[in-house]
C-alpha cells in the first residue's frame, strides 16, 4: 500500500467539479492538463474533484491558457510562503504536485480518514487516468479481469 500524491498548492492545482467544466468550456485544449481527483471525501461520499496534472514537457502548452497561468501562479505564491524550506523549494515547480505518487495504474484506493464505526471498508477501483489524493492509500492492480469476493486463507 502507498499513499497518494500530495498537491502541497494552497488549492491551486485542484478544481471543483463546475471549476473544471468552466475551465474546459472556455479553453477547450485545457482538457489535457485536466484529470479526476479522488481523496477520502470522494471515496467515501462519492464527490467529484479535478485536478491540473502537467507534465514538465507540457508545461508550454499549460501556461499559454490564463487560468492555469494564474492558478500555477496561486501554487507558487503559496509554496514560497510556507515556513518549511522543502516547501519553498517546491515553489520552483509550481505546475507539479508536492509529492508525485501517480503511476498511471490502475489501483484499489483506501480512505485514511473515515469514521471508525462505519460498518464497511469503502474502497474504490480506479484507472489510471485518476488521480489518487494523499489521505488516501492505494494498491496497484497487478491482474485485469473481474473483482471477486476477498478470502482469507
Amino acid at each position: 500500500m502507498s499513499n497518494g500524491s500530495m498537491p502541497n498548492d494552497g488549492g491551486g492545482l485542484i478544481l471543483t467539479a463546475t471549476e473544471a467544466r468552466e475551465l474546459v468550456r472556455a479553453h477547450p485544449s485545457a482538457a489535457t492538463y485536466v484529470k479526476r481527483f479522488l481523496g477520502s471525501s470522494e471515496t467515501i461520499h462519492g464527490d467529484h474533484r479535478y485536478c491540473l496534472w502537467i507534465p514538465t514537457d507540457s508545461l508550454d502548452g499549460a501556461l499559454s491558457i490564463a487560468p492555469i497561468l494564474h492558478r500555477i501562479n496561486q501554487v507558487r505564491t503559496h509554496r514560497l510562503a510556507s515556513d518549511r524550506e522543502t516547501t519553498n523549494h517546491l515553489a520552483t515547480t509550481p505546475h507539479l504536485f508536492g509529492e508525485v505518487r501517480h503511476t498511471g495504474a490502475r489501483a484499489l484506493v483506501i480512505p485514511r480518514h473515515s469514521a471508525e464505526d462505519r460498518p464497511y471498508l469503502p474502497f474504490d477501483w480506479v484507472g489510471g487516468d485518476t488521480v489518487i489524493g494523499d489521505v488516501t492509500v492505494h494498491a496497484l492492480a497487478r491482474r485485469r479481469g473481474p473483482v471477486g469476493p476477498f478470502r482469507t486463507v
